[in-house]
Order: C-alpha cells, then structure tokens, then sequence
C-alpha cells in the first residue's frame, strides 16, 4: 500500500510537474508577447515623441513667423497712416491752391465783367452819339433841303414852278 501511495504520489507529482511545465511555457509565452508588445509599444512611443517633438518644432517655426507677420502688420499700419495722413494733407494743401486759384478766377471774371461794363457803357455812349449825329444829319438835310430852293428862290430870282 505504501507503494500505492508511492506511485501515486509520483504520478501526481510528475503530473503537477508537468503542468506546472506547461504553466511555466504558457507563462514564458505570454512574457515573450508581452515583451513583443512592449517592444512594438516602445517603437510607437518613440514615433509618437518623434512626432511630439517634431510638431513642437513647427509650433515654434509658426510662432516665429506669426511674430514675424505680426511684425509687418504693425510696419504696414504704421505705413497706411502716414500715408492717410499725407492724403490729408495733400487734400488740405490742393484745396488751399484751388481756393488761391478760385480767388485769382473770381478777380479776373470781376475785370472781364468790368471790361465789359465799360464796353456797354463805351459803345451805349457810341450808340448815342451816332444816334445824335444821324438826328442831327437829318435835321441839318431837311433844314438845307427846305432853306436852299428858297435861297435860290430869293438870291436868283428863280420863279417857282
């Protein structure tokens, strides 16, 4: 009986042993995977701080050019209104000239339209005159026209028909 138990016992024993052969492969197994995975997982990793770093890099390229724009826009607002302000002043000194030369306009239509005051007046006091002279003419014609037939009359003794 002893030798039953004997057996029995290294049966079980070689049985437990086996099995615990297999749980050691099984675990040996799952440890390679494990290991598998942690490696592919250390390679993602390191892509992933590869990429992580690598758009670090461009955050800091993109700020610096923004910076840079920034830069620019304030160089092109600051040119915008000194250039406003030359418009304004521009404006300011072509409508100071037009109103010089409004001026110099109004001052010469003011002796155009006393030259032709003056005309009016100087060709009124022609058109009077002629008008006198012409009246005077005809009185002076008719006046001769009717005193020389009776002068004749009278200084030749022309008898009148």
């Amino acid at each position: 009986m002893a030798e039953v138990d004997e057996s029995r016992i290294e049966t079980a024993i070689e049985t437990m042993s086996k099995q615990f052969e297999g749980y050691h492969e099984t675990q040996i197994g799952i440890f390679e995977r494990l290991d598998a995975h942690r490696a592919v997982q250390d390679e993602v990793l390191k892509r992933l701080d590869k990429q992580i770093t690598q758009n670090e890099e461009r955050i800091r390229q993109n700020e610096i050019a923004i910076a840079n724009l920034d830069k620019r826009l304030v160089r092109l607002e600051t040119t915008v209104e000194r250039i406003d302000n030359t418009l304004k002043e521009l404006r300011i000194y072509v409508d100071e000239r037009f109103d010089k030369v409004d001026e110099r306009f109004d001052k010469v239509d003011e002796r155009f339209d006393a030259m032709g005051s003056r005309m009016d007046h100087r060709f009124d006091a022609l058109a009077t005159r002629i008008y006198w002279t012409v009246g005077i003419g005809v009185a002076l014609l008719m006046l001769v026209s009717g005193t020389v037939p009776y002068l004749l009359r009278v200084l030749f003794f022309v008898p009148s028909p």
